[in-house]
């Protein structure tokens, strides 16, 4: 999988922002908000193939966290991004 190039994340309001555009059917642009964490694996992952596995090592080299926990949290990540359609196989 790997997050699509044509999405951006941009600084507004001290936060970081995606903007996803409206699907086919859908009326309005989403705004994806992204936490620290999220901002780190998308940088560390933004043009390159990855699986879970990748982005869970990037947590557990960063954090103090088990890998259950690392686990977990990538997942949830990866089903969000992925419902944005940010995320693509």
């Amino acid at each position: 999988m790997k997050i699509d190039n044509t999405y951006k994340v941009r600084q507004v309001a001290g936060e970081s922002l995606v903007l996803v555009q409206p699907r086919q059917g859908e009326e309005m642009t989403k705004v994806v908000a992204l936490n620290e964490t999220s901002v780190f694996l998308w940088d560390s992952l933004v043009d390159k193939d990855f699986v879970v596995d990748d982005a869970v090592a990037l947590l557990l080299e960063r954090y103090d966290v088990d890998r259950e926990t690392a686990t977990r949290d990538v997942e949830r990540w990866v089903e969000l991004m992925r419902g944005a359609g940010i995320i693509v196989d």
